[in-house]
């Protein structure tokens, strides 16, 4: 069993009956991007909408899976997705290891907390500070946003 290490962005996930790793490599990420026809800040945002696709999710989950040492592929992947009870088991891992893609795992909620939206816009439309879209993602994660419109609501 290989241990995460949050200072790489790695996410610890069970899966396929096994505590297993993702790792957020450069390749990962760029199969992530080339596989799903999608950029990380729309797949990021899908996760906290709870719209990413099954395909998409088996992809996401199946890179980081590799870039951990993994070997997997797709199908089998999503089957293990399926077992587990559906989608519904992995938007928070598979969300946090998307902004890790988008922020490098930087955190600047300092400046975020310091400074006014700098474009009057809700997330995820706008990712301008990557301290934006982790409190962001947190805060949808923990069921604190209280935005209306088109931002999540989860508990």
């Amino acid at each position: 069993m290989m241990t995460a290490n949050e200072y790489r962005g790695e996410i610890a996930i069970d899966i396929g009956g096994a505590q297993r790793v993702l790792r957020p490599s450069f390749t990962a990420l760029s199969e992530i991007e080339t596989e799903t026809g999608k950029a990380l800040q729309q797949l990021t945002a899908n996760a906290v909408s709870l719209t990413v696709s099954l395909t998409d999710m088996a992809i996401i989950l199946t890179c980081g899976l590799r870039a951990a040492g993994e070997d997997v592929d797709r199908d089998q992947v999503g089957q293990w997705i399926l077992d587990a009870g559906g989608a519904v088991e992995y938007y928070q891992p598979v969300g946090k290891f998307v902004v890790f893609g988008l922020t490098g795992g930087r955190d600047s909620d300092e400046e975020d907390r310091a400074k006014d939206d700098d474009a009057g816009e809700p997330m995820p439309e706008r990712a301008t500070r990557s301290g934006g879209w982790r409190r962001w993602l947190a805060d949808a994660w923990g069921g604190q946003k209280t935005g209306s419109g088109d931002q999540p609501r989860m508990k």
